[in-house]
């Protein structure tokens, strides 16, 4: 006599794939906001500091150009 939970080997290879998916894009795609918004994955392989360096780089960009966009702008 078969028990009914028994599973198809497709159907845990599937469950397998799934789970696998799902842990990948924790790590490699989530952002976590304990981290300062990196991805575990960058901060284990040691890429936390320059992200964080490149994101300061361009904000700063980008405030000085719209400082510059909004002192253009004319007052009427």
């Amino acid at each position: 006599m078969e028990s009914k939970t028994s599973k198809s080997p497709e159907s845990v290879v599937r469950k397998i794939k799934r789970k696998t998916r799902c842990k990948f894009n924790y790590n490699n795609n989530r952002y976590h906001e304990a981290l300062n918004n990196l991805t575990p994955a960058a901060v284990y392989y040691g890429k936390g500091r320059e992200i964080l360096t490149r994101r300061e780089r361009i904000k700063k960009n980008t405030m000085i150009q719209r400082r510059r966009y909004n002192c253009s702008l004319k007052v009427a």
